[in-house]
């Protein structure tokens, strides 16, 4: 989408026309700030839907670093049936919401299906997880929201950076005619 700022009112202009039926999510995150720089403490979700209802699935939780609250931490929820394998270094999530100053998150009005959520630390302020780069943190489980279940019991998230350089020998010397010394990166 593209957005123009005027003032206190912004005005959003989609790249394809919107779905029938079905419900939307926009979110203001922990970055944005009012005209005195001040940030928000927490993200501030809007809905509306161009059907006759507005879903109401709800997916809560904490994302700790160092076991201390994260603010500002990117989670990003995936609908399974939409993406089966999610990837948060290459595909875009479905859904995108920020943890506030303690850490919580919420995503609201979602549709009644499974979600694979991932929590990380934009290190790059780039808005996409790197991998080796942004600590990250995932969960045991995916979310399944269903008639019975429209709220889900809270995620909570350590993240930890993802090791993904591969070990290599980094010298090698004869001890003596029947042993060598080997000197490896871990």
């Amino acid at each position: 989408f593209k957005s123009n700022w005027d003032g206190n009112r912004i005005t959003i202009v989609f790249e394809e026309a919107l779905q029938k039926d079905k419900t939307y999510v926009i979110t203001l995150g922990t970055n944005m700030r009012d005209l005195r720089s001040n940030r928000l403490t927490s993200a501030v979700t809007y809905a509306f839907s161009t059907g006759p209802m507005i879903d109401q699935g709800e997916i809560t939780g904490i994302v700790a670093l160092n076991e201390r609250p994260v603010l500002g931490a990117f989670v990003w929820a995936y609908n399974t049936r939409m993406k089966p394998e999610p990837d948060p270094a290459g595909i875009p999530p479905d859904y995108i919401v920020q943890t506030g100053e303690d850490g919580s998150f919420r995503f609201t009005n979602l549709s009644l299906d499974t979600y694979r959520i991932f929590a990380f630390r934009d290190q790059g302020r780039d808005r996409r997880y790197d991998m080796g780069r942004d600590p990250l943190g995932v969960p045991t489980r995916d979310v399944v929201l269903s008639e019975g279940q429209i709220v889900s019991s809270p995620l909570w998230f350590q993240l930890a950076v993802r090791d993904t350089l591969a070990m290599y020998i980094s010298s090698a010397r004869a001890v003596h005619h029947r042993q060598v010394a080997v000197k490896l990166s871990k």
